[in-house]
């Protein structure tokens, strides 16, 4: 694949408490990114060693190379774990695309450069290989210019989303808080595109279940993708609408109080 000119805009999607050991990922994702010719070149990770963490950046020739010692073979030495295709290893923002993965969080991100309807395609085909085996208790579909921290609460990208009340720092304290474990039937707001747990599906409105209550408003389409989680997809004529009856219900953490 030739290398395109980046836009640095991202559209990404995030997977909240995605639990998974990092190198188990990365031996699933690698074939499967390379299969639907997006080929991963790097990685970058904190390595524990001598107590604390490092960051190390290598090809990922070098880093199977690394995992013969048995030190970088145990998932549990790693933090903050990337693989991606980019520019300059070491520049972020040359990234064209990549995977992150953080405390039970993954970021699939790609340069609008690749074209939002591949980059969808891809994303679902993504979603649904992810959560083949394994459960996520949230994730979103979101835009973000240079990089992804929109996802743990970046204030500074909020305005780039203009969505209803939002406030990135409830978000921050509730991400980075004991209670974000047991987001249940909460969402941070109301997305385009929406990844669902049991706990959301159940959620009665106008006392009847959710699935049937987005049926019946046209309020777009939910869709079961993988093992225990749903795809709910929401026509952008209708989200402010959905988010206005989702602050009132009091579920969406994300957002301004006063």
């Amino acid at each position: 694949m030739s290398k395109k000119e980046l836009t640095k805009k991202r559209i990404c999607f995030v997977l909240y408490g995605y639990k998974i050991d990092v190198l188990t990922l990365f031996d699933k994702l690698l074939p499967f990114y390379e299969e639907k010719n997006y080929p991963l070149k790097s990685v970058r990770y904190d390595f524990l060693k001598d107590k604390s963490y490092r960051d190390e950046k290598l090809s990922i020739l070098k880093f199977q190379e690394k995992r013969k010692q048995s030190d970088y073979n145990t998932a549990e030495n790693y933090s903050s774990f990337n693989i991606f295709l980019a520019d300059k290893q070491a520049e972020p923002l040359t990234r064209h695309y990549s995977l992150s993965y953080n405390e039970e969080t993954i970021i699939l991100m790609f340069d609008a450069v690749y074209g939002k309807e591949d980059i969808m395609f891809f994303f679902k085909e993504s979603l649904s290989f992810l959560l083949k085996d394994t459960t996520a208790s949230l994730g979103y579909l979101f835009c973000q210019e240079g990089w992804t921290t929109y996802a743990s609460g970046d204030e500074y990208a909020e305005h780039q989303m203009s969505l209803y009340k939002e406030n990135s720092k409830m978000w921050e304290k509730f991400f980075y808080s004991d209670e974000f474990p047991h987001i249940k039937n909460r969402y941070r707001h109301i997305y385009l595109q929406n990844i669902l747990s049991i706990y959301h599906v159940e959620e009665m409105f106008d006392g009847i279940p959710f699935i049937q209550w987005v049926e019946k408003n046209a309020y777009g389409t939910v869709e079961k993708i993988g093992k225990e989680n749903w795809l709910w997809t929401v026509p952008e004529e209708k989200q402010h609408e959905i988010q206005v009856i989702f602050y009132d219900k009091g579920l969406l953490i994300g957002v301004d109080r006063e």
